[in-house]
């Protein structure tokens, strides 16, 4: 057997085994969204502190890390991580990290009065919200990065989704009617 036909069960167990931590492949057309308390996300859900360390599991991004300096943030495992933000009351956050040979965050903004504004004014608050956040020092341009890139789709209605550059891209799309999806990805 040669080595590279050897390393085909180990790379295929690490991908199936991803998936799993993603709570599976979701079909066309089914919500983004995991509600924090399903089976995907309820193994080994611990708060954690900042740790880099993935790497050494041959993922080319590190652990899952909090984005913004005061959120609560549980680490659901190495590479995926729920983080939830109070910042107000008409508005919530919740951010799911994830990836391992890319990058991921799934923002998901929640209105708590019924169902959100239309589709301009409810990216404009969204990128208002992340920016009124204190973001980990890190994550700043990140932050700062995200925000533009929803205030160019709130002003581009038939856009739903956007390169920020070459790897990176934001797209949006509305699972409830008071709830918007904003997803960033890199290809790492």
């Amino acid at each position: 057997m040669s080595p590279k036909s050897a390393l085909l069960p180990i790379v295929l167990g690490l991908v199936l085994a991803a998936c799993a931590d993603r709570g599976g492949v979701r079909k066309p057309g089914e919500s983004a969204s995991l509600a924090a308390d399903s089976p995907a996300f309820a193994t080994d859900s611990q708060p954690v502190a900042a740790d880099t360390g993935g790497t050494a599991s041959g993922c080319v991004r590190g652990a899952a890390e909090p984005i913004f300096a005061a959120s609560e943030f549980t680490r659901t495992s190495l590479f995926t991580g729920i983080e939830r933000v109070r910042a107000g009351d008409s508005i919530g956050l919740t951010v799911r990290h994830y990836g391992c040979a890319h990058y991921g965050l799934d923002l998901e903004f929640v209105w708590s009065e019924g169902a959100m504004p239309g589709w301009a004014a409810a990216l404009e608050q969204g990128a208002r919200l992340l920016e009124s956040i204190p973001a980990a020092e890190a994550n700043r341009s990140l932050v700062r990065s995200l925000a533009g890139g929803i205030r160019f789709l709130a002003a581009d209605s038939a856009a739903g989704s956007r390169a920020l550059s070459e790897l990176e891209t934001l797209s949006v799309s509305v699972p409830a009617a008071n709830t918007l999806l904003v997803r960033y990805d890199v290809a790492l």
